[in-house]
């Protein structure tokens, strides 16, 4: 329907929360949907009055930001121009085409800094298109005055204003193919005297001015098309990417990788179109680079790396990518297999899979890889509870994969760091690695993998500081997240892990290396049949100091040790004592409550460098089954505070501080 935005009045009311994508819709006809924009703001939902959609089909989805919809409705009043609603999403400027179905498309709406982009362009574009008009009407005018009166046009130059446009309009006309650059050459090496444009018909007597002269008048020819996509089951219209040397359009920000030819059927190597789709993109600011649903993309190692690229890429991902399983791809061994390096505002983003094909590393991992922590503690576990790994099958693929497993996703030496909405699985190590990044924010993805697959974390930090980790499910053989040396300011929450093996600070200090963590919060936590509920582990020998550390509000279920901490931390049969270690102090656990199989508390502090500053409360933990043996919370060198009575009962912790004052200096040290 039709309304002039005079009849908008901005107003929003104001709705509880409204669950899917946040549009209110009501059904005024068989031939009509009558659907009010809905926008969504944080925990609530705005409605725009009087706004109305009309389809023959299903009631488009739409998210917007209504600071840029308000905008863009004022924008639209300033011009006095009746609009219909799907004009407004229409405008590329403000929103951008989500998802095509059938008759109609799903509007979402673009990033700030994209729209700050577009209108720039936009007024550049307006505004040298008015320069041009001006200008042809100076040229105009004076043509038409008497000779006499004519000013030189050699002097034209003389004022700075004129030289400008000149050059400016020389320029814009190559950007936009009016002239060619061998046109423009031969424009200027042409007398101040010549006219500045040749009448038709007019015979200069020889083949040399007839062929300069046709020359100028030459078209000039269009860039090659680029090649069609793959035929797939996508059916929504393909974006088409900007040809080299810039595009004005809004489209240009989009990168198809089906246009760079990807053929995404599974089983041809995509590899060279994703790097010549990261090529274009990376040349223009917050571009986004498309992988579309419906697709499978078989991609060898790559790397989507600056430093000279723009800043805020989105790496939309909603179809599949999976990893070779050939041995042949990967060489001697990589420690990547998807790398995003020194970037600034990345994103990967989307409702896409990424598949590490991890089963055919497995299958030749050693057996007494680290797969289980049970023999690194102190007091060995009850065997009757746990359960050896099943033996893997061997896959039907020839050649042994090399020993070094790659992280699925690793970002490196990045800032301003976004993943989120995708799944990670069977990665052959690590799902997902920040290393050396500040400013990282990972929410609402999926990381899963066998609990049985080695050294399968789910999220690994190292050397990192500002993340953010929330909303998250993690399923891996390994730890849910962990975090090593040198993070700090690290919130994790609302987060599901298991199974795999808790979420661990460490292990720290390896090979007497310093270590320095610090600032960590751990909250809002559901475990599920994991190894370790949230664990610190240290090498001896190691330097530095872990501080500031909160677990609180973690449930557990079926988690065979709950509460550890661990200085002793070895994956070898036997490790050297040493007596210097990594210094731990302000760790506090509140409100861990749950079942466990083996061992509630577990607390192997260093002889050297005791634990201080440890602190308890709301600690309410039982063991799953009574009948069997279970171990009584164990500490050792372990000093701090129990606020409330816990269950069990936590006696072997000492209240207060140790004599030395060593620690305050290790800690000092970081």
């Amino acid at each position: 329907m039709v309304g002039s935005v005079n009849s908008i009045i901005w107003s929003f009311l104001l709705f509880p929360k409204i669950s899917g994508n946040g549009v209110h819709s009501q059904v005024g006809g068989p031939d009509d949907f009558a659907v009010e924009i809905g926008l969504i703001v944080d925990s609530y939902a705005y409605l725009l009055p009087n706004s109305k959609h009309s389809l023959k089909s299903d009631p488009f989805a739409t998210l917007v930001d209504p600071t840029l919809l308000e905008f863009a409705w004022i924008e639209l009043l300033e011009k006095n121009k009746s609009v219909r609603v799907e004009e407004l999403a229409e405008d590329d400027i403000y929103f951008t085409v989500l998802e095509n179905k059938c008759s109609f498309s799903v509007y979402g709406h673009r990033p700030v800094v994209q729209v700050d982009e577009l209108l720039r362009r936009k007024h550049a574009k307006e505004a040298t298109e008015k320069e041009l008009k001006e200008f042809v009407l100076l040229l105009k005018s004076t043509r038409e005055m008497p000779s006499h009166s004519k000013t030189a046009k050699s002097s034209w130059k003389t004022k700075e204003k004129i030289r400008n446009r000149i050059e400016s309009l020389e320029a814009y006309a190559i950007d936009k193919h009016y002239i060619s650059p061998v046109g423009r050459r031969w424009r200027k090496s042409r007398r101040a005297s010549d006219s500045l444009s040749k009448k038709k018909g007019k015979n200069y007597g020889s083949n040399h001015h007839k062929s300069i002269g046709g020359k100028s008048k030459q078209k000039v020819p269009s860039p090659p098309p680029l090649p069609p996509p793959a035929s797939g089951p996508k059916k929504a219209k393909p974006v088409t990417p900007p040809e080299k040397g810039g595009d004005d359009s809004p489209s240009s920000v989009v990168f198809n990788v089906l246009h760079f030819g990807a053929k995404g059927d599974g089983s041809t190597d995509d590899t060279k179109a994703f790097q010549a789709t990261w090529a274009a993109a990376c040349k223009v600011e917050a571009s986004t680079i498309n992988v579309p649903s419906g697709y499978v993309f078989l991609v060898g190692p790559i790397s989507f790396s600056g430093p000279y690229c723009q800043h805020n890429i989105v790496f939309q991902l909603d179809g599949k990518i999976i990893a070779p399983t050939s041995s042949k791809a990967w060489g001697s061994g990589l420690l990547q297999w998807l790398a995003f390096t020194k970037l600034v505002g990345i994103t990967v983003k989307g409702s896409g899979t990424i598949d590490g094909s991890g089963a055919v590393w497995w299958q030749d991992s050693p057996y007494d890889d680290p797969i289980d922590d049970e023999s690194k503690l102190i007091v060995p576990i009850n065997s009757t509870v746990a359960e050896k790994p099943p033996i893997p099958l061997r896959g039907s693929l020839g050649g042994k994969m090399p020993s070094i497993k790659p992280t699925a996703l690793r970002f490196y030496g990045s800032f301003n760091a976004t993943v989120t909405g995708i799944t990670i699985k069977n990665s052959p190590q690590c799902h997902l690695k920040f290393d050396n990044c500040i400013g990282v924010s990972v929410y609402n993805i999926s990381v899963s993998s066998p609990g049985e697959s080695p050294n399968t974390d789910g999220i690994h930090l190292q050397n990192s500081k500002d993340v953010l980790i929330r909303s998250s499910n993690l399923a891996c053989g390994d730890d849910c997240v962990s975090i090593q040396t040198g993070c700090t300011n690290v919130y994790i929450h609302n987060v599901n892990c298991g199974p795999g093996h808790g979420i661990s600070i460490g292990g720290l200090g390896k090979d007497n290396t310093k270590a320095c963590v610090s600032n960590i919060t751990v909250r809002d936590i559901n475990m599920h049949n994991t190894m370790n509920g949230v664990r610190i582990k240290t090498w001896q020998g190691g330097s530095g100091s872990v501080q500031g550390v909160q677990f609180s509000n973690i449930q557990v279920s079926e988690v065979q040790l709950p509460i550890v901490i661990d200085q002793y931390y070895c994956d070898k049969s036997k490790c050297s004592n040493q007596t210097s270690a990594v210094a731990l102090s302000g760790i506090n656990y509140a409100n861990i409550r749950g079942t466990y199989t083996v061992k509630p508390v577990h607390f192997a502090c260093s002889d050297s460098m005791p634990c201080t500053e440890v602190t308890l409360t709301g600690i309410q933990l039982k063991p799953l089954q009574e009948r069997y043996h279970m171990y009584d919370p164990y500490c050792w060198q372990t000093f701090g505070e129990l606020y409330s009575p816990a269950v069990p009962p936590i006696q072997c912790l000492h209240i207060g501080k140790p004599k030395s004052n060593k620690i305050h200096r290790d800690t000092d040290s970081c």
